[in-house]
């Protein structure tokens, strides 16, 4: 897809909305009112530590929009010590906000040699199929290659026996789709800290990787417990997860392999927004 399919107007409006939601947490490069914008986006954490955009360590966000075809949000590591855990918390704000607009995204990807540590979504408002179809086919760009395609949806690549009910509390919480929180588990520390504004340690035990299902399985709960003893709201939605949990429903073992997921999130991605 080229950069002239995106529309000027609509990308204008959308940062206005944008601006409007986030305030002093967003902070756009000169006019909106073209094809490509982009922006500074600072974490809860950050600005709760005192850090402002003149002195803070931003991370950068870029969008493409035509209210009639797409959107794209792209979050980037300007600086080198944006975590993974933090990109993903940017994510989860922008998707929250998006969602309950444009509804669920259509696919999550990155892209290989790229430069700027990317994470794309992207929201496909026409031709779903046919544009799914070229993602996973790798003719969606013409100078580029997808490292991880995730297609939301798609039951058959993050099989889950958890009720759609219990995905949904999930997604809500971590605000993000439920086929991500495998990526939110793997730099989870960061991703609260980032998301919620406070530091929280999680129990070594929990982190600790194992051959076992069993004890991965603890894991995300326990993981999951943190993120939700943040958010007082929600403890019932908790109990309904951990009711589950205690039934002995549960992701199957291919789940936690994740074979849709061909890179080892440990890495730094390498990713050009020429391909935004």
């Amino acid at each position: 897809m080229n950069e002239i399919f995106s529309n000027a107007l609509d990308c204008n409006l959308l940062a206005c909305k944008l601006e409007e939601k986030f305030k002093d947490k967003i902070d756009f490069f000169g006019s909106t009112y073209q094809q490509f914008i982009s922006c500074k986006y600072l974490s809860s954490y950050r600005r709760n530590s005192g850090e402002y955009m003149f002195n803070g360590h931003w991370v950068p966000v870029y969008f493409k929009f035509n209210k009639d075809e797409f959107l794209r949000i792209s979050v980037g590591a300007y600086f080198s010590d944006s975590s993974f855990g933090e990109k993903m918390a940017v994510l989860s704000d922008l998707y929250s906000a998006l969602s309950k607009e444009y509804g669920e995204p259509t696919v999550f990807y990155t892209l290989k040699n790229d430069s700027e540590s990317l994470l794309n979504l992207q929201w496909s408002f026409v031709n779903e199929k046919d544009e799914i179809a070229k993602f996973k086919n790798g003719t969606y760009f013409d100078d580029a290659f997808i490292d991880t395609l995730i297609v939301f949806g798609e039951k058959n690549n993050f099989k889950s026996n958890l009720s759609d009910r219990t995905r949904s509390v999930i997604s809500s919480c971590i605000g993000l789709p439920f086929e991500l929180l495998y990526l939110v588990d793997s730099d989870i520390e960061n991703f609260i800290k980032h998301k919620n504004g406070e530091e929280m340690i999680i129990p070594i035990e929990s982190k600790e990787d194992s051959v076992s299902f069993q004890k991965k399985h603890k894991r995300w709960f326990i993981h999951l417990f943190l993120y939700f003893s943040v958010q007082k709201n929600q403890t019932l939605c908790l109990v309904n997860v951990l009711m589950e949990r205690v039934m002995g429903i549960g992701p199957t073992l291919s789940a936690w392999k994740a074979g849709v997921l061909p890179l080892n999130y440990t890495r730094i991605f390498s990713l050009s927004w020429r391909h935004l």
